[in-house]
């Protein structure tokens, strides 16, 4: 027998009751127990249940022995019902559900970064919650994301994913743009490809960005081999349409150390901002690339 067959009325229940009815099944009773409990709340109409309430519903959102759907609905209830306790939200850190753990981060991440920061350095399994990680970080200043966000800008199981990257780029790029010495730390090892590229589009253009740009494409910076290309291709994309950007202080060195490069990808892309530099001339190395593609 369900719940809809024995007749409930989620409003002529009491509140104690309406927390059990929480974990009935039925989305549609769960959901109608939890506005009940939050229009109660509101009203100041939980009365001396108040206490009670509140306590049935921590430990259902912490039990270990309850689904993680039913440990959700209970968060939200005492989201609803005067905020969620900082013992429900340091739980959900950990928790063996990836819904749990993303609405976790989303409310109540600010104030326990370092109880986030061990989850994805240890290495955080879901997507989604990954996602979510990412997404909660913008509740916190700019300079403090590079340690929580770093260990995610590293997982190569994100780099197909549609929005990962570019939402670690858009939370990334106000202290990337900004410290040097933040750049060199995410590209000094392997890292999510389009965050190399993002980075190199942004910084291209100006007198101080291109400076850096050739100082990094040039292996003076401690980036990473594996960056190279997306470093190059970011540049010109940032260059793109501007008309005759000056040289940047020391190109002409960056060119050469390119240029001896074994990569193909990486001699064209840089013989690409040759063109945009206008310096070296690269239009004969360019033509007999183009003959000897013509007699392949």
């Amino acid at each position: 027998e369900t719940v809809r067959d024995k007749g409930i009325r989620p409003a002529n229940l009491s509140s104690i009751k309406l927390v059990d009815l929480l974990a009935c099944g039925d989305a549609w009773f769960e959901e109608q127990a939890r506005n009940a409990l939050r229009s109660r709340f509101d009203l100041g109409a939980l009365g001396a249940e108040k206490a009670a309430v509140r306590d049935s519903l921590e430990k259902k959102a912490t039990s270990r022995d309850a689904e993680g759907r039913t440990r959700l609905t209970a968060i939200w209830a005492l989201l609803d019902t005067g905020g969620v306790p900082a013992g429900v939200l340091d739980n959900a850190v950990n928790d063996t559900d990836e819904a749990v753990r993303s609405w976790g981060a989303r409310l109540g991440l600010a104030s326990r970064v370092a109880r986030w920061v061990a989850r994805v350095k240890e290495g955080e399994p879901s997507a989604k919650t990954r996602l979510a990680i990412i997404s909660a970080s913008g509740q916190l200043p700019a300079a403090d994301r590079m340690d929580l966000l770093e260990p995610l800008a590293r997982g190569m199981a994100d780099a197909a994913d549609p929005m990962i990257p570019l939402l670690l780029w858009y939370q990334l790029e106000p202290v990337l743009a900004d410290s040097g010495k933040a750049r060199d730390k995410l590209l000094s090892g392997p890292c999510l490809q389009p965050l190399a590229r993002y980075l190199a589009r942004r910084m291209a253009g100006s007198m101080d960005g291109d400076a850096w740009l050739a100082r990094a494409c040039a292996g003076e910076t401690g980036v990473h081999p594996s960056h190279g290309a997306s470093l190059l291709a970011g540049w010109a994309d940032g260059l793109a349409g501007r008309a005759q950007p000056p040289i940047p202080s020391g190109w002409e060195k960056t060119y050469a150390y390119l240029a001896k490069k074994s990569d193909p990808e990486i001699r064209l892309l840089s013989m690409r901002l040759a063109q945009v530099f206008a310096s070296p001339d690269v239009s004969g190395a360019l033509k007999s690339l183009e003959i000897g593609r013509a007699h392949v």
